[in-house]
């Protein structure tokens, strides 16, 4: 079809077949030439070309031989500044990159005259100045905007036409590299000419040989806080991983005061033969694959530690004694994963928690890949057999996708029979792709087949694998460990269930035994009941779709986990998840009730808190009986994703009890609570709330000063600082209504999780195992641990809890057409099972009484009213007014009717008051909504008032843009047209402004003006709002305008030039002290102080993190910032803006900030390092605006109250003081983590 596309530039083409789109696609035409080719034909990938291909087949001009040769998308710590693609050219000539793109996962264009050598390499960096100054590399390119996913996602190269140079479609984990999920690899290919858009083509990059041993210590009291069993029990020390990871120990020790050359632990240089740690190490459970060499220890783990037996541990000599003064001293080098390590006795009294450095040069951006293959390999992928479970009358077959950039030698499906010991001689079966032979339906087209006839026997379990082997000798298996993690299957005469969705595992008769009985010498005791090492499974849902190298194990508390899979878990592999989870587990609830949990993840679900996804199923290991189960999405990183806003870089902890056990595996246990245990020291909390986010970081210090709160007198504003109360008081209303008695706000520390948000730092609880629920319908609604209980008697919480429950009472238990419904649906679900509906209706019916009596009268009588003039007529000659009253139970917000002005508070737990409610003149009704908390209206009263006189006009003023910072170069639009008059008379507006000769303003109609300026300021408007009867209003702002290079957005990658950096290094690979980050929170720098030395602001020189920049010596100047509190709100540190003024030595530091997080402060520090506070303010809130302003001799001290500044202090400052520089900082007067 001729198509006039000169005349109308780019266009886009429409592909039809019919009436049907089989394409729509807009190619790019570089200087209006060539033509649009599909290729191969018919593809969906176009490429421009200079020449027309009209009636012959495609074969545009294509660069092949630049391709992307290694990814680190997801470097340790997580920083972005560690990212980086690299390039590379197989080809024999230099290529020129100019014009060429990174048009997904990144964005990023190629600089003209960028070009790549024969053979040669260019790395495209994240932050080009850290991967410089890193790796000394000279071929580097950026930044580019935007950020590797971590998970993974696709990267596109694209020439200067926009022609597809290089894709690659990564991820992580599976057939994927597995250590490049931030554990310290990068993803290299291991050779050029393999297609790295497969995953058989990577691997993970060798770090090994880059680490040094360096030595760690931490002191401490061994305070033998308790005894259980026999001095061999309790007189242990344990280490342990928090995570995948590899990290060598050597000179391993713990000496005492008394006797510092004494090592007390029993046989430090040996490895435990039997199943007592008196001889040597004992490594189990998720630690089971440690081991010693003439290196050192090699501590391994393939999940996180615990003081159960996931962990490593040696006993001690009678040598260390209560109340010694102890040290725990080692050497370590990091090899991958993970590099937190955790120490402590077996009390938990001498604990560390030791951060094991980690190299800054990983990966080999700009040389040669560590693993680089001279010969190319095959490649093996996409292996699935026939069908997912066969009867022993089917044969099966097996395919694989096999390509080889050298001549294919040979492709072998290896296959044995499954057996209880992993014996039995694997036997081989060639595959082929001719269409003809193994059961192969198609000639040539990469997929090879083999067909397994030898196990129609029902109940077989078969273990297979695939590998091909090319003519250079070079071999690739798929599954990519082959015969130490086959694919599995299993053959099952029995016909499915349908009518629920089945989930079968095939898991060896080896692993069967090791979660049966793995603390037996058959499994060399790594294995105890309550190991979480999980075991290789191929997992299948209805029958179809299979999942090979999943992982499962056992699941259950020390009270109920059982030696079997009636509980458990199971992880898909990430490339392949399931339906998006990469998590699962599946649980049989108490007493076969099947409904109980999902019963209550409803009741919150209707209450508007977050719930687990769940689902029942069929669950069937290998060909054992089907056995219904809840399917449920574990309180884990996919949950987090799904329900918050960066959910995953929240604090999660797990509740549970705290244990202690002993060698014989007997236990004692305490509750888990809210107390302050006397200790910052996370050893003596990190048992019974247990962290599941953040491992790497280790950071207790917001709980642990929640904890420290809660443990003395606190305000409402202090504890809402910390503490969702709403969702809070949800949960725990809830869990109290279904007599939920083993949960942490009624009986038992246990149960839940709990967990602070990313977004704004508060606490909430996370729902888990309500398995013994619906039983007392007298049972009391709340109780609640130590330091909880307290917490949830406080009026504000009662009220709230009343409140959600006189809701939920009246909508979703007895008579709730909305449950019943739901009852109903359940039950309608499957024949296979019941949803109780009967016992619920029961149960409601006979909490009615519970719940009303707890109500009381003040849901029952308390009437909804204003008490202000006792709710009559009422006369007034002001402008605003207060109001008062009473509510019962029920409302949650109160709103006034037409005053959005208006701000409502509770007063106690039926009173409430609303102020600044704006009048007319005359008589006026004001209608008080009292609603719930989704804004419907439950109650409502009014008062009429009449007001004399004529009210003033409420003046508004805005501005574009809203933050009132200005380049000096833009334009500030001022906007008052929000501006009203009560009465509803016509308004003029009349403006001013400060500095008039240093800037234009220039009216823009009635009530709207535009600000030009000369010169970098601060200028302050002001526009007054008259009525037609002469009543007048003003407001006032602030416009603070910058010159060049005079405001920070902190919304680039890096930090601009200007800034000088003290104490304080960007977040790397190994951060183990004091670290900022522009990638947390966009639009702010994070700084981050850690828990190892304290870094006061009141010495002589500082040890404080300080990013600073050059202040105007002699001129006035303004700085400011806006603060806000991430981690740790209370505590004794400093943070905030920071001066230094005077000459040489005698420099004078001024500070405006919070102080210990709950005081605004102004203080002085002199050149000796003495410090004054010259202003302090107590304040509740976790983000405020500061600044410092020099005019003259003076500096002016303010705050942000409202979007205006309040001055709070003005210092004189000598005659002719110079300043010298200004910014951020963070100081800590004793040890403690805070970032801000």
């Amino acid at each position: 079809v001729e198509v006039d596309i000169d005349s109308r530039g780019q266009m886009p083409f429409f592909l039809l077949n019919g009436g049907t789109v089989m394409q729509a696609i807009t190619p790019g035409r570089p200087d209006d030439e060539g033509s649009a080719q599909a290729y191969p034909n018919g593809s969906d990938e176009w490429f421009i070309e200079g020449n027309s291909t009209r009636g012959r087949d495609n074969n545009p001009q294509r660069y092949e031989n630049v391709v992307i040769n290694e990814i680190m998308y997801n470097p340790p710590g997580d920083h972005r500044g560690g990212e980086f693609i690299e390039l590379y050219n197989r080809g024999d000539s230099e290529i020129d990159l100019t014009g060429w793109r990174f048009t997904e996962g990144v964005n990023f264009a190629f600089p003209t005259g960028t070009t790549i050598k024969a053979g040669g390499y260019l790395v495209v960096a994240a932050d080009i100045k850290y991967i410089k100054r890193v790796y000394q590399s000279a071929n580097v390119v950026g930044n580019y905007r935007g950020e590797l996913s971590n998970p993974g996602e696709m990267l596109r190269l694209e020439d200067a036409y926009g022609n597809l140079a290089d894709e690659v479609d990564y991820s992580n984990h599976g057939d994927w590299p597995d250590w490049t999920k931030g554990a310290g690899t990068s993803m290299e290919l291991i050779n050029p000419w393999v297609d790295n858009n497969r995953p058989s083509a990577w691997r993970d990059s060798d770090e090994r040989g880059k680490s040094t041993f360096r030595e760690y210590t931490t002191t401490g009291r061994y305070r033998q806080l308790r005894t259980e069993g026999g001095a061999t029990d309790y007189r242990e020390f344990h280490m342990h991983l928090v995570g995948d990871s590899e990290i060598i120990l050597k000179d391993i020790e713990v000496t005492t005061a008394r006797d510092n050359s004494n090592n007390v632990l029993k046989n430090s240089t040996k490895m435990a033969t039997g199943s007592s740690s008196a001889n040597g190490w004992l490594a189990q459970g998720t630690h089971w694959a440690s081991y010693m060499d003439n290196e050192g220890l090699h501590l391994i783990a393939d999940g996180r530690g615990d003081n159960r037996p996931n962990r490593m541990e040696i006993d001690m000599t009678s040598g260390i004694r209560r109340n010694d003064d102890a040290t725990i001293r080692f050497k370590a080098k990091w090899v991958r994963g993970n590099p937190r390590l955790i120490a402590w006795t077996w009390d938990k009294s001498l604990a560390g928690s030791f951060l094991i450095e980690i190299p800054e040069n990983l990966g080999t951006p700009g040389k040669r890949n560590s693993i680089f293959q001279a010969e190319p390999p095959p490649q093996v992928d996409g292996i699935l057999h026939s069908p997912a479970v066969p009867t022993s009358s089917q044969s099966v077959r097996v395919t694989a996708r096999v390509t080889s950039a050298d001549p294919l030698d040979v492709v072998r499906l290896r296959h044995r029979a499954d057996s209880s010991n992993l014996g039995g001689t694997w036997k081989s079966k060639t595959m082929y792709d001719n269409g003809i032979s193994g059961g192969d339906e198609v000639a040539n087209d990469g997929v090879f087949t083999a067909t397994l006839t030898e196990y129609r026997t029902n109940g077989r379990k078969v273990q297979f694998y695939v590998e091909a082997e090319a003519g250079n000798g070079s071999k690739y298996m798929q599954p990519k460990l082959g015969p130490d993690l086959p694919a599995l299957y299993v053959v099952d005469n029995r016909k499915p269930k349908n009518d629920l969705r089945t989930v079968r595992l095939v898991v060896s008769d080896y692993h069967l035994g090791a979660i049966s009985n793995g603390g037996s010498s058959k499994y060399k005791y790594k294995f105890p009941r309550l190991s979480n090492h999980y075991y290789n499974a191929t997992f299948i849902s209805n029958e179809k779709d299979i999942r090979y190298n999943c992982e499962t194990r056992n699941s259950g508390s020390p009270w109920t986990r059982g030696n079997n899979l009636n509980r458990g878990k199971w992880k898909i592999p990430n490339d392949r998840r399931f339906r998006g989870k990469y998590k699962l587990s599946w649980d049989d609830d108490a007493n076969g009730r099947v409904s109980r949990n999902r019963m209550t993840r409803y009741m919150l679900y209707l209450m508007g808190h977050v719930v687990n996804e769940n689902e029942m199923i069929w669950f069937v290991v290998n060909n054992g009986s089907p056995q219904m189960r809840e399917e449920v999405e574990p309180v884990a990183n996919d949950f987090l994703r799904r329900n918050f806003n960066e959910g995953v870089k929240g604090n999660l902890y797990r509740i549970d009890d705290e244990w202690w056990f002993t060698d014989g595996w007997s236990r004692s246990n305490r509750n888990a609570d809210w107390r302050y245990k006397g200790t910052d020291n996370p050893g003596r909390y990190r048992t019974e709330w247990m962290k599941r986010t953040n491992e790497w970081e280790d950071d207790f210090s917001a709980l642990i000063n929640l904890f420290r709160t809660v443990s003395k007198s606190y305000k409402q504003e202090q504890i809402e600082r910390l503490v969702d109360p709403h969702q809070t008081m949800i949960m725990s209303m809830v869990r109290g209504y279904i007599s939920d008695w083993d949960s942490f706000s009624l009986n038992r520390g246990k149960n839940g999780f709990f967990y602070q948000r990313h977004e704004d730092g508060k606490f909430q609880f996370l729902h888990w195992d309500s398995d013994l629920a619906f039983g007392n319908t007298d049972a009391k609604l709340y109780n609640g641990m130590p330091g909880f209980s307290g917490y949830i008697s406080k009026w504000y919480n009662k009220r709230l809890f009343y409140s959600y429950l006189a809701e939920f009472y009246e909508k979703y238990t007895y008579d709730s057409p909305r449950m019943y419904a739901w009852l109903d649906a359940e039950e309608a679900v499957s024949n296979s099972y019941s949803s109780r509906a009967s016992e619920y209706k029961s149960f409601f019916s006979n909490r009615r009484g519970t719940c009303l009596s707890e109500l009381g009268i003040n849901y029952s009588r308390k009437k909804f009213e204003i008490t202000t003039n006792k709710g009559n007529d009422w006369g007034v000659t002001a402008d605003r007014v207060s109001l008062k009253g009473t509510s019962p139970y029920g409302v949650i917000h109160l709103e006034v009717e037409g005053h959005p002005e208006a701000q409502a508070k509770w007063t106690g737990l039926t009173g409430w008051q609303v102020s600044g409610i704006q009048l007319r003149e005359g008589e006026q009704s004001v209608k008080i909504l009292g609603k719930d908390q989704n804004g419907n209206i439950r109650n409502e009263t009014e008062i009429n008032i009449n007001k004399s006189g004529n009210a003033a006009p409420v003046a508004s003023l805005k501005a574009s843009p809203a933050s009132w910072n200005i380049s000096v170069y833009d334009t500030l639009d001022i906007d008052a047209r929000d501006s009203h008059d009560p009465e509803g008379q016509a308004l003029t507006f009349s403006w001013s402004a400060t500095n008039l000769d240093e800037m234009d303003l220039s009216p823009l109609g009635q009530a709207r003006a535009r600000a030009l300026f000369t010169r970098p300021g601060l200028y302050e408007f002001t526009v007054k709002v008259k009525d037609e009867e002469g009543k007048e209003s003003e407001v006032s702002r602030e416009a603070a305008v910058h010159g060049t290079n005079g405001f920070s957005g902190f919304g680039e990658p890096a930090l601009e030039d200007y800034w000088r950096l003290a104490n304080v290094r960007p977040r790397g690979n190994f951060s183990p002290d004091t670290w900022y980050s522009l990638d947390d929170v966009p639009g702010w720098l994070e700084v981050q102080v850690l828990d190892y030395t304290a870094k006061p602001m009141a010495k002589s020189f500082s040890t404080y993190p300080f990013i600073s920049r050059k202040l105007p010596e002699k001129t006035d100047w303004a700085m400011q910032t806006k603060l806000r509190l991430v981690s740790r709100q209370f505590g004794d540190y400093d943070s905030g803006l920071m001066v230094l003024l005077g000459k040489g030595t005698k420099r004078t530091r001024y500070t405006i900030g919070f102080d210990d997080g709950v005081r605004l402060a102004v203080k002085k520090v002199d050149s000796k390092g003495n410090a004054e506070s010259i202003y302090t303010k107590s304040i509740a809130q976790e983000e405020i605006a500061v600044r410092i302003i020099r005019h003259g001799d003076k500096l002016h001290f303010e705050w942000k109250v409202e979007d205006v500044w309040q001055e709070v202090h003005v210092e004189t400052l000598g005659a002719n003081t110079p300043a010298y520089d200004g910014g951020m900082f963070v100081a800590t007067e004793e040890v403690q983590a805070i970032r801000v």
